[in-house]
């Protein structure tokens, strides 16, 4: 079978979730199948579009750079992707196309493959299909409760995701008269106002440009046009349950989604922890360093815990500006130690380094593979009681809830494991089925193969009926 699987950024200079997913299930699927990826790359900035082959591994990828001014409309319809995406299509001639993600992709490419013919399966990772801004988060980091058709997305200053936001305000402050006039305003208020109002007066400002950019003929286009495209794919899959309702609740509900959670390359179990462990309590994040993942609700936490109490240890890439800032924050607390980024055959060591895993984050997680990986090993995870974390963290049984953003509360579950070591040893146990990469493959070749015939699978199907 030859299998090409399409995501919106990959190896070795992408590794996020989806990003490491997708090599893992590809990587495994080449075993027995022709397996290629399509992706979307930074850089050749000087070229107005580029594409270019390379290798991760054993895997051959095709890398597409595009560097024209993104336009609302080519964050997820456009037309010079989609040739080259048609290109590869012609050269490849994959049996099926896996969509991982289409973030400043396009969604055309799903009717490029059905035009030749070919199967096409879409796992949903996150809110894209829906929400602009990826995290179905508002612009007061708030969760949103949907996109209303598109309506709410253009009232929200939050509605384009954070790297893609600045590029777009430069470009609107760049223009003769928005130039002219807030920098005109801007100059007078940091003579006259206080920080707090200067930094009120550039967040109206932002939700102004904003949303005559994102205005709500746009937004209600983008809504229809990524649910048609949705509808059209022969099957999808989702690794959540709380992501799968979400997306009917959002209108997305004429056909049926799987639920076929992730598996992983399974780390080493780390050994039970027994009498007299060490402390203090060892707790890391492992997380992506951005606003959304909540490590600063994690410092906050650890700002009124002692050092002889629990330490952090946090092990992520991140934007470095933002990281850069995080650190900063952290000054003056010794026992938040910034190690740099783990590598994925590092996955065993880091935890085995652990007593407990932080998820702090803001927004709607779906079904986080760093606490699959924290169930395989044995960590157990402190989590945001919300979406797809509190999905797979079951308070008492691998772990512990707290409430989304609160880092009192936080505080409060880490020094409840600090203190009672008897707690975190009952801990341990995987609350949920603990399925291994091979496995997920071999599930998705199962559905690749139905969908070739022309079938779509009942058995764990949710049927999402409108």
């Amino acid at each position: 079978m030859r299998i090409l699987h399409v995501v919106h950024y990959f190896l070795p200079t992408h590794v996020a979730g989806v990003e490491v997913y997708t090599f893992h299930l590809a990587r495994e699927q080449a075993k027995r199948h022709t397996v290629s990826i399509f992706t979307r790359e930074d850089g050749h900035f000087t070229a107005p579009i580029r594409a270019e082959d390379d290798r991760v591994g054993e895997l051959p990828v095709r890398r597409v750079y595009f560097n024209r001014p993104l336009e609302f409309e080519t964050l997820y319809r456009n037309r010079e992707i989609d040739a080259e995406f048609g290109v590869a299509l012609d050269r490849l001639r994959p049996d099926v196309v896996h969509f991982q993600h289409l973030d400043r992709l396009s969604a055309g490419m799903i009717e490029l493959a059905a035009a030749r013919g070919i199967a096409t399966v879409l796992t949903l990772h996150d809110y894209w299909f829906i929400c602009p801004q990826i995290q179905l988060l508002t612009d007061g980091m708030q969760p949103c409760t949907g996109p209303e058709g598109g309506a709410r997305c253009a009232r929200c200053g939050n509605v384009l995701a954070e790297s893609i936001r600045e590029a777009v305000l430069q470009r609107l402050a760049a223009g003769p008269v928005s130039r002219r006039g807030f920098s005109w305003i801007l100059d007078r208020a940091r003579a006259l106002l206080p920080d707090a109002a200067q930094a009120r007066l550039t967040a109206w400002w932002t939700r102004r440009a904003l949303r005559r950019y994102v205005s709500i003929e746009r937004s209600r286009a983008r809504y229809q046009d990524l649910r048609d495209r949705f509808h059209r794919v022969d099957a999808v899959t989702a690794p959540s349950r709380f992501l799968i309702e979400t997306f009917r609740a959002a209108g997305f509900d004429r056909r049926p989604i799987e639920y076929i959670d992730y598996g992983i390359p399974l780390p080493q179990r780390r050994p039970p922890l027994g009498t007299g462990e060490r402390r203090p309590l060892r707790c890391g994040y492992l997380s992506t360093v951005v606003a959304h993942k909540g490590i600063e609700v994690a410092l906050e936490a650890f700002r009124g815990i002692d050092p002889s109490q629990a330490e952090l240890l946090v092990r992520s890439p991140g934007y470095p500006p933002y990281v850069a800032a995080v650190q900063r924050r952290a000054a003056g607390l010794p026992h938040v130690r910034f190690l740099g980024p783990y590598q994925q055959d590092q996955v065993g060591a880091v935890f085995a380094e652990l007593d407990v895993l932080l998820v702090p984050s803001l927004w709607y997680e779906n079904s986080p593979l760093i606490i699959h990986e924290a169930a395989a090993a044995g960590v157990p995870v402190i989590a945001t009681d919300l979406g797809g974390m509190a999905e797979y963290v079951h308070e008492g049984k691998n772990g512990l809830l707290f409430r989304r953003g609160d880092s009192g509360h936080l505080r409060q579950r880490i020094l409840e494991l600090a203190s009672e070591p008897e707690l975190l040893r009952r801990l341990q146990q995987p609350p949920f089925p603990i399925k291994s990469i091979a496995e997920n493959a071999a599930e998705f070749e199962a559905l690749y193969r139905v969908v070739l015939r022309g079938r779509m699978p009942r058995p764990n199907t949710m049927e999402l009926s409108g």
